[in-house]
Order: C-alpha cells, then structure tokens, then sequence
C-alpha cells in the first residue's frame, strides 16, 4: 500500500537520502550521486515555507 501525504521539515533527511540514492541511479536527472546539493537544514526551511504558504503544495 502507498501512502501520499505533504512532505513535512520532519521528512527532509529522508528526502536529502533518497536524492542521493536515485542520483546515483540514473543519467537521466539534473544531478547526480552528490544529490541535490542542499542540507538536511536547506531542504527542512524549504519545507516549513511550504507548508506555511497558502499556495504551495509538496509531496
């Protein structure tokens, strides 16, 4: 079974890991193995705003 939910600052490691993972997947993405190229921190404050903004969705 798969769950859909908001991502929420308490998912960001989570997050931060599966880029990294899948970078070193495929050439088929914007980066590589080094993942994304943000912090734990970076992507949790990337998050609250999300989640706080009336207009803006993340899953």
């Amino acid at each position: 079974m798969v769950t859909i939910r908001e991502a929420k600052a308490s998912d960001a490691k989570a997050i931060i890991e599966f880029c990294y993972q899948i970078g070193s997947e495929t050439d088929n993405l914007s980066y590589g193995s080094e993942g994304i190229g943000l912090s734990v921190a970076d992507e949790e404050s990337i998050l609250t705003e999300v989640q706080n903004a009336d207009t803006s969705f993340f899953c």
